[in-house]
């Protein structure tokens, strides 16, 4: 296959890490990894690039990026995933391996509830679902549920704990009390 005089040069500048497209990483143009910071230039003049996320306050970072989230929908979203995670790991390597009350139709139901909604309502924070408020009020009746059901059995007093702090939040979220 014959290549154009243009690709050849290209590739064999490439090659050489030579380009004149400003994304060399390892071209002389820059001074860091990948082609962001200083700039040198012909004649040996040197220019700042533009700011990174570092170097801007977090308010002008949030009007730059209009899909920052929120810091307290941050740690709500938070709480949810950590209750997600608790409550299906628990029901599913902890209560079935006990067995007995543990896998009690309704306590397991529950569990396995929680997770669900907890994972349903974090993701409806992370797409700006309008829903949001609704679905942390839900999510806040179904993980004080479960943390009293939880409390009923041997063994689940983190998982209980972990289901408090997530209601909680949850409220706080969704602008109520209990």
């Amino acid at each position: 296959m014959r290549l154009s005089r243009a690709l050849r040069t290209i590739l064999r500048e490439d090659s050489r890490g030579n380009t004149n497209d400003g994304c060399s990483k390892r071209g002389p143009e820059t001074s860091s990894k990948r082609g962001f910071g200083v700039r040198s230039h012909p004649g040996g003049k040197r220019s700042e690039a533009a700011p990174g996320p570092s170097q801007l306050d977090a308010k002008e970072l949030f009007m730059k990026n209009p899909t920052a989230i929120d810091p307290a929908m941050q740690s709500c979203i938070k709480a949810c995933e950590d209750c997600h995670r608790i409550c299906l790991t628990m029901a599913m390597r902890y209560c079935l391996e006990m067995g007995g009350k543990h896998v009690a139709p309704e306590h397991f139901r529950l569990m396995l509830s929680c997770a669900e909604i907890c994972q349903t309502s974090a993701n409806s924070m992370l797409n700006a679902s309008p829903m949001h408020q609704s679905i942390c009020r839900a999510r806040a009746e179904v993980c004080d549920a479960c943390a009293d059901s939880c409390d009923q059995l041997a063994g689940m007093e983190e998982c209980a704990k972990v289901c408090r702090s997530c209601a909680e939040s949850c409220r706080a979220m969704a602008g109520g009390s209990k």
